[in-house]
């Protein structure tokens, strides 16, 4: 990776974990959440004035904190609302099923099913979504679109 490419995602990361704290209540709430007593460490970061570069470690542990799809604050199109991880939902959610989650996989599906121009039924494409929520949950949040697509093709 060139400097200016590392640059940019330091930028950008920048950028989305301030979204994401606004989100959730600010940079005090998301330290408190991350099992920090205060928010020094984190504004170092991502304060007005930044005097430390956020790591990778950091970003991961911001995005699990604040139940966001991993890598999700990495992208240039912004972060994920604040509590929409694809992960599996913990022992405690009565319900054991993300809702918000589902409704992406969905669109994601439907989507795919559009650009490769797939005919499928409703069983199938039940079966379909819940292939890729599966997926999603066990790559730790993420839905492989490319996965999706070559089930997709195979089936044309």
């Amino acid at each position: 990776m060139t400097t200016n490419t590392v640059s940019n995602l330091v930028q950008i990361r920048i950028a989305n974990a301030r979204a994401a704290f606004e989100q959730a209540g600010g940079v005090g709430s998301v330290a408190k959440k991350m099992g920090y007593s205060g928010a020094s460490f984190l504004v170092q970061m991502f304060g007005p004035k930044p005097t430390r570069t956020p790591t990778e470690k950091t970003m991961r542990r911001i995005e699990e904190s604040l139940g966001l799809p991993a890598m999700s604050l990495d992208s240039p199109d912004g972060p994920a609302k604040v509590g929409t991880s694809l992960a599996a939902p913990a022992p405690s959610d009565k319900g054991g099923l993300d809702t918000a989650a589902l409704s992406r996989v969905i669109s994601l599906v439907n989507k795919l099913i559009e650009e490769e121009k797939v005919d499928v039924g409703s069983d199938k494409f039940a079966a379909l979504v819940s292939m890729a929520y599966e997926d999603a949950v066990e790559q730790g949040g993420v839905a492989r679109e490319a996965k999706m697509r070559q089930v997709l093709q195979l089936l044309n």
